[in-house]
């Protein structure tokens, strides 16, 4: 996998390997003018991209060895989004001009990609064309041999059969993108990262992207800094002082701040001079920087500043400031020992100063990446070692000096800031009328009264809005004076301005204003030091109480998706209450209905196109259910429906009726379906008893026992069963216990199986390896019971809540009930109508009366026959409605949290990337390799049962899609809507199986709820 090392990781499902074709880069533009908003559209759409660029930060979502979708690729025309394209997303707009800070990161990218993937720099199908007027000029080439032969760079609107047009470069932004030193050898950092070998910046060498990194501010003057200095580095990074073009560049350098370019640049000690360019390039005057060729005369003047506290760059000694990003960061050089105190007064000392452009931490420790010139004679970025407080560690040769403070802020900033104030204002007085709203208790008019708290509250002997006498003593009292003479409108507004200047502080945490609100009632609610635990464990950093630049760096990274960093808040919220108390306290109801509150009023907040969406995943306030009917208490009930067995509708046709449409690439033929007849037949046909070694047992398989299960998928690039009819025909699955190659396969087939059809070496297949298949940790106890987690029959061991239903007819229709597996809740037949399900199951926990949740109400039997054929493991539960809920839990770092599925089923399909909730391996993803197979399943005791007509699904990235204990989950399309594709039953070492969702509607006579 690749990760760019200097990329903010904000991860996507990709759809798997490239297929065809030399690696490129591609060049989009986002249409739009934020990365959180782009990043909002990917998930609204399912086009993802590797990277999106805005300003001077990276977004990576996608592993640069995986392919993604951001381009189109209709049927029947060359391979896009597979053919190793690396797709890049530039915010900004196709008619308009480009960022310059934002083509700069861009080129710092590109020449990564380059190295990391051995792309040329040169664009096979030409340069892009500008717009015209901010229009489509028209006429691109989209050469289809070039993009099929030749890696390079490509325009969106460059790549063959799509129609956009970005990202419309023009020359000026191409020569920027790819930069003078694009052809320079890489400096000793690229090396490091590429190589994995020390040098400048051993560590970074490790980086698979910042674990815990300040993301670089993008606006205002300390951007512009860090862009400056980011571009120069992009562009000159690596090549020799006297070698062009940095040659003539130091002399930019030079009479940019007004000196003159030296006659022998060797004996020229350029780096203030570099620091001075970019300080005043950014945007400083001499008024405000001392710019010069002497580091201790520009660090001298910050003193001074620092002195008399004044001036916007002010010096801060080494160990009482922890620099920031836009800081500078100052050491002796040559041997020196000048000290902060000496440097006071001197200005003709050797020493060094770089640009902070970066802020992480990573498994060696915190640490500062800045930008410096005439660093070994070019201009480098360098690592320096950071304490635990963020401070710089000293060194004992050449100590670091101090910190030159970067306070400046554009007079245009300035302007805006004191326009955002005066909005603020009335924002965080609307946002505390809303608290005064959950606490006031009101007379019949809508008053505010004085409540009378009960002795063992805590909070003294009164309150009004929720100001109470123990905790505001001063406050309280003027309240409580104000209502009592009748004046409840003053008291409101005095509650008010009180409960917004006690909840300032939330607003320094964070930039979003609907957080903003969740934190100021965690504030009001649980005072500053429990809102900001509450805050570190949401964005899943140490919660020391103390909001500080890790903990405001994971916040900034969480804000680009504000629905998910409110959800976990709310999670954080209910973590931080069990700490003191759980579902017994009298106040836990009144608590829990506080939470959602306020997460509902949160999102009121939030910007139009940051509202919730079915595919992030959010905790959704708790929206009114319909009125469902209980079942009877614990206990047997009577029988409401027989448990009945199942065939769809189309059984008696061909068992592979959808292939054809399925693969999409060339049809299934009438000897293909033969033989995949013809083998599920000879595997049905074994004994049930002996078809799988006992638990334990030390012998080999017998070889006709190795092949487990029969499909029809397509032949893939990477495998053997690429034939004449090239990647993606038809072909045979062939599921196997044991790691074997096709002809091995083949042979046991042919000789121990007696398919003479597989002879010939024309035929080819899909030998996959799964292990015995079995029939399959969210594992506490939860109230409401989520899906995804542990639930099972009394007798069992656990399995998983798969999902909420309705019955779709008569009285079934104001039933609510929990779907799984027959052996999760139906206990693999051995059961009866009534039968007590339990959360968690009782391998988790215990059976106890106290865990029931529903009763058993529908299955269809387990056909376990040698000549028996079952479609379906499934099995309905009857809820107690408020034992349960219909979102499905995840965990988020170490917290819980809660996301929504879709109810409207769709058709699996060859390559759909899926994921699910379960008890055992939590979320997963992974991707369909086949939708019609057939296999034998154990199901413990002698027990085995054929199955046909299955979906395949191969985890992602290598990882395990499911494990025991998983079974009865739901599965879903991975994106837009989370559709249901099937339900979870069975898997083997590598592979999952589940039963089609609508085979299972069908069989129990339920709609998935709402």
């Amino acid at each position: 996998m690749a990760w760019y090392p200097l990329a903010i990781q904000t991860p996507f499902p990709g759809i798997g390997n490239y297929r065809d074709g030399p690696y490129k880069i591609i060049h989009h533009t986002t249409e739009g003018s934020s990365a959180a908003g782009a990043i909002a559209t990917y998930k609204k759409t399912g086009s993802y991209p590797h990277f999106t660029v805005d300003q001077d930060v990276v977004y990576q979502h996608v592993d640069t060895e995986t392919a993604v979708t951001a381009l189109e690729h209709p049927a029947g025309t060359p391979e896009t989004n597979r053919s190793h394209a690396i797709q890049i997303e530039l915010v900004g707009f196709a008619g308009s001009a480009k960022s310059p800070t934002s083509l700069a990161t861009l080129a710092a990218l590109c020449r990564w990609l380059e190295q990391r993937h051995g792309i040329p720099a040169e664009w096979p199908n030409g340069l892009p064309k500008p717009a015209v007027h901010g229009r489509d000029p028209g006429g691109h080439n989209r050469d289809v041999e070039h993009w099929t032969t030749r890696g390079g760079h490509y325009g969106h609107s460059q790549v063959p059969h799509n129609s956009h047009w970005d990202p419309a470069y023009t020359a000026e932004e191409v020569a920027v993108v790819m930069g003078p030193a694009s052809g320079a050898p890489a400096d000793a950092v690229a090396a490091a990262l590429l190589e994995g070998e020390p040098a400048a910046l051993p560590a970074m060498a490790e980086f698979s992207g910042p674990s815990a990194a300040e993301a670089p501010a993008t606006t205002g003057y300390v951007g512009a800094l860090v862009a400056v200095a980011t571009a120069e580095h992009a562009a000159y990074h690596g090549i020799a002082e006297t070698d062009e073009p940095l040659r003539s560049r130091i002399d930019t350098y030079c009479r940019g701040i007004g000196i003159a370019p030296p006659g022998d640049v060797t004996t020229f000690p350029w780096s203030a001079t570099f620091v001075s360019w970019c300080i005043r390039t950014a945007g400083a005057s001499r008024s405000e920087f001392a710019f010069s060729a002497s580091h201790a005369v520009f660090v001298k003047a910050a003193i001074a500043n620092a002195d008399a506290r004044r001036g916007v760059f002010r010096a801060r000694a080494i160990n009482e400031y922890a620099p920031k990003v836009g800081d500078l960061i100052h050491r002796n050089r040559s041997g020196g020992a000048v000290t902060y105190a000496e440097a006071r007064e001197r200005s003709d000392y050797p020493s060094h100063s770089a640009i902070v452009v970066e802020i992480g931490e990573d498994r060696t420790g915190r640490y500062a990446v800045t930008i410096g010139g005439n660093e070994s004679d070019s201009i480098r970025r360098t690592r320096v070692s950071l304490r635990a407080d963020g401070k710089v560690a000293q060194s004992e040769a050449n100590p670091y000096i101090c910190v030159v403070q970067d306070l400046k802020v554009e007079a245009e900033t300035q302007a805006l800031v004191a326009e955002a104030a005066r909005a603020g204002d009335t924002r965080r007085l609307d946002m505390a009328q809303i608290i005064v709203n959950y606490e006031a208790r009101r007379d019949g008019q809508g008053r505010l009264e004085v409540y009378r708290l009960p002795p063992d509250d805590g909070g003294g002997r009164y309150e009004v809005a929720g100001i109470n006498e123990r905790f505001n003593k001063a406050v309280c009292d003027d309240l409580v004076a104000l209502v009592e003479s009748g004046r409840q409108a003053e008291a409101e507004r005095r509650a008010v301005a009180f409960i917004a200047q006690d909840t300032d502080l939330a607003a320094e945490w964070t930039s979003n204003a609907a957080v903003e609100f969740y934190l100021r009632d965690c504030v009001f609610n649980r005072g500053t030091r429990g809102a900001a635990w509450i805050l570190q464990r949401a964005v899943g950093v140490a919660t020391d109480q103390s909001v500080g630049p890790e903990t405001r760096a994971a916040v900034a990274r969480a804000e680009t998706e504000p629905q998910r960093l409110l959800a976990d808040l709310r999670s954080a919220r209910e973590a931080y209450e069990r700490r003191r108390r759980d579902e017994t306290s009298r106040f836990w109801k009144g608590l829990v209905n506080r939470w959602n509150k306020a997460l509902a009023d949160a999102r009121r907040f939030l910007p139009e196109d940051g509202a919730a969406r079915p595919d992030e995943v959010v905790e959704a306030a708790p929206e009114p259910r319909p009125a469902f009917e209980p079942p009877p208490e614990p206990g047997r009930m009577e029988v409401v429906a027989e448990a009945r067995a199942f065939a769809p509708a189309d059984a008696a046709a061909p068992a592979m009726p959808a292939p054809a449409v399925v693969i999409g690439r060339s049809d299934v033929g009438d000897a293909l379906v033969g033989m995949h007849r013809e083998l599920e037949a000879k595997i049905f046909a074994r004994p049930a008893a002996a078809a799988f070694a006992l638990d334990g047992a030390t012998e080999p398989p017998e070889p006709h026992r190795v092949v487990v299960g029969v499909g029809i998928g397509s032949a893939h690039r990477d495998f053997e069963s690429v034939g004449a009819a090239g990647p993606g025909a038809p072909v045979l699955n062939v599921y196997v216990t044991e790691p074997m190659g096709m002809d091995a396969a083949k042979a046991v087939l042919v000789d121990h199986l007696g398919m003479r059809s597989m002879i010939s070496d024309r035929e080819r297949v899909n030998v996959i390896k799964s292990g015995p298949i079995e029939a399959h940790a969210h594992t506490h106890l939860a109230r409401p019971s989520p899906c995804g987690i542990s639930v099972g029959h009394f007798k069992v061991s656990a399995g998983t809540q798969g999902a909420l239903a309705r019955g779709r007819s008569g009285a079934r229709q104001n039933r609510l009930f929990m779907l799984s597996n027959n052996h999760v809740l139906a206990n693999r037949n051995d059961c009866q109508a009534g039968d007590a399900i339990l959360q968690p199951g009782p391998y988790d926990l215990a059976p106890n009366a106290a865990n029931q949740v529903a009763v058993l109400e529908r299955w269809v039997p387990l056909d376990y026959a040698a000549d028996g054929v079952n479609y379906v493991d499934c099995a309905v539960a009857w809820c107690w409605p408020d034992r349960v809920r219909e979102d499905f839990i995840y965990r988020n770092g170490a917290d819980w949290a809660y996301f929504a599925v879709g109810s409207q089923p769709v058709e699996s399909r060859e390559d759909l990337v899926v994921g699910k909730s379960g008890r055992t391996t939590q979320l997963t993803s992974g991707r369909i390799i086949d939708v019609n197979a057939s296999i034998q399943v154990n199901y413990g005791g002698g027990r085995v049962a054929n199955f046909r007509d299955q979906i395949t699904v191969k985890g992602n990235d290598g990882k395990t899609f499911s494990q025991p204990g998983d079974s009865g989950s739901l599965i879903w399309t991975w994106g837009q809507g989370r559709s249901p594709v099937g339900l979870l039953f069975a898997g083997g070492t590598e592979l999952t199986f589940a039963n089609k969702i609508s085979h299972v509607l069908d069989a129990l006579d339920i709609a998935l709820f709402p």
